[in-house]
């Protein structure tokens, strides 16, 4: 399990679902949460998170110039 200290930078949510982006050492990373509004209330830009991911579960990708929506 890789463990990285972050601070989100920005939080979008709605219903069941919600978009982190997270800065960790100076790169910006997002992570889809599949989660309820109450258990991401508690994720606030500026504040610090410890992002836990596998090799396993990681999709890169760069200068994708797509904006997210989620309403």
């Amino acid at each position: 399990m890789n463990r990285l200290p972050g601070v989100v930078t920005a939080m979008q949510s709605a219903g069941h679902v919600a978009l982190a982006d997270i800065e960790v050492s100076g790169c910006i990373m997002s992570a889809l949460l599949l989660e309820g509004d109450a258990q991401v209330a508690h994720l606030k830009p500026s504040g610090p998170v410890l992002v836990l991911f596998q090799e396993t579960e990681v999709s890169l990708a760069k200068d994708l110039g797509v904006i997210f929506l989620i309403k």
